[in-house]
């Protein structure tokens, strides 16, 4: 099935950029690569989760809440990576809190459309965890200048953030639709782009980001 070739493949990244920020953390003593490590973890023991809960239990089996504990520990790790750096305010406050209020927009509209398919309380939760991220990596995009290396780096891993929120969303919306549907195809397309926005921060960290 190529669902499964999918989190297959998802599983095969997710582990690989475990070991390699390990590895990194380990050798430059970074905890920013040790935070990616836990995100890239993460992902990984979500992936695992439901390909053992699908070869067991089958597709029509209830959902388990376990893989969105571990998707909800993946984006508190990307949120403690934004957390590790920042920059002063170059922006008006009145931009700041327009910002502010667009993520927000956002995120509750498609909480509200994914409110049909699915529970109330863990998309609220998904809605105030993304809202956070996204308008933590989109106002640091915004402050950081692009004078050196350094400060290039750290809009990279901004960048990789936003991507991999897109690939989420984009994912999740695919989902809503019928499998008979044409638009339903695109999922595979995103959740095939998602193992390569788990793999962008390889590139976005770094040699030795953070300590």
């Amino acid at each position: 099935m190529l669902e499964n070739a999918l989190n297959i493949i998802q599983m095969i990244v997710a582990c690989g950029c475990m070991i390699t920020a390990v590895y990194k953390a380990v050798t430059y003593r970074s905890r920013t690569w040790m935070l990616y490590g836990m995100f890239a973890g993460a992902c990984f023991l979500g992936d695992l989760w439901w390909m053992l809960y699908s070869f067991f239990y089958g597709l029509d089996a209830p959902d388990s809440f376990i893989p969105y504990i571990s998707w909800d520990a993946a984006v508190l790790f990307l949120l403690l990576i934004l957390f590790r750096f920042d920059a002063e305010a170059t922006e008006d406050t009145s931009k700041k809190y327009l910002s502010m209020a667009e993520v927000a927009f956002f995120v509750l509209v498609m909480c509200l459309i994914y409110m049909q398919y699915g529970d109330y309380v863990s998309n609220l939760i998904t809605a105030v965890l993304m809202g956070t991220l996204i308008w933590n990596a989109r106002i640091r995009l915004i402050r950081i200048p692009k004078d050196d290396a350094e400060d290039r780096r750290k809009r990279n891993i901004c960048k990789a953030v936003l991507l991999y929120s897109f690939v989420e969303y984009a994912l999740w919306t695919a989902s809503c639709f019928d499998y008979d549907s044409p638009i339903r195809y695109s999922y595979y397309v995103f959740d095939f782009l998602l193992a390569v926005s788990i793999a962008m921060f390889v590139p976005a960290l770094g040699k030795a980001a953070d300590r």
